[in-house]
């Protein structure tokens, strides 16, 4: 299999029918953001500074949540690294210079977290159509069959993502706390993947930089945890979790087609 990869440059890659994307960072869920509360600006000392007019910093947001300011497609994302009060937060990098009485949008996938690599694997089944009934030689060749999984570790495991992309897994939530209190393993039988699968999206990360811009963005449009993990603990790795994503297709439009869409990179917006 042969790739132009934009996350890792100009390189042509493929190993067989497997594609390893290097280095990523990791959301699972939905990127559409959500408006919050009020308006921010930049502080023109510190860019990294934002101050809210009516905004609620402490109820609505979270240290590691991810912002933008801006719905557009291909927008720049921001971690919150610290949050002082309710109309002060600081960033991880730079916000817009220009940025004053702006909204704001909270990024609702779930971080995953940076991943040392990650390996994708599409395959497509054929079957042989022949045009007499004897013989051996098929006169053309159809599709029908599929297989996509993006195969990862999960090198900052925290309960909240270990029940995101583990079959199985589960937790009780704390309120008082603001987070889980306990972790435990369940049989989902009968459970189907329809029920949970989510987009997937990776960004690249060069030069030890997340790429949010549209080129270095992959999406896995209905992605779905395989029930199976792999936990590793030794001081190499410390402890990293082996998850698997099984990808099934979406019917999307895409120059003015109808066609099922497996993962695209970038922004398929005309």
């Amino acid at each position: 299999m042969i790739f132009y990869n934009p996350i890792l440059g100009n390189s042509i890659i493929g190993d067989g029918d497997k594609l390893s994307l290097g280095a990523c960072q990791l959301y699972y869920g939905d990127l559409n953001p959500l408006q919050l509360t009020g308006t921010v600006a930049v502080d023109a000392s510190d860019l990294t500074h934002i101050v809210g007019t009516g905004t609620s910093f402490t109820s609505e947001l979270r240290e590691g949540d991810v912002i933008s300011f801006s719905t557009l497609s291909g927008s720049t994302y921001y971690r919150v690294v610290t949050i002082v009060d309710n109309t002060n937060l600081f960033l991880d990098k730079n916000a817009p210079s220009s940025l004053s009485g702006s909204n704001y949008y909270k990024i609702r996938a779930l971080d995953l977290g940076k991943t040392s690599d990650v390996s994708v694997k599409i395959k497509f089944g054929k079957t042989d159509l022949k045009s007499i009934q004897t013989g051996d030689n098929p006169a053309d060749r159809v599709v029908t069959s599929y297989e996509c999984t993006v195969e990862t570790e999960i090198l900052e495991p925290s309960v909240e993502r270990l029940i995101k992309v583990l079959s199985g897994f589960e937790g009780v939530w704390n309120p008082s706390t603001v987070n889980y209190k306990n972790l435990f393993v369940y049989l989902p039988l009968g459970a189907r993947d329809s029920d949970t699968a989510k987009p997937l999206h990776l960004f690249a990360i060069k030069e030890g930089e997340v790429k949010y811009d549209a080129p270095y963005h992959w999406t896995f449009v209905k992605a779905c945890p395989e029930v199976d993990a792999e936990v590793k603990f030794n001081a190499s790795d410390q402890r990293a979790f082996k998850v698997m994503f099984y990808c099934y297709p979406v019917e999307m439009t895409v120059n003015g087609k109808t066609v099922k869409v497996l993962n695209y990179v970038g922004d398929l917006t005309p």
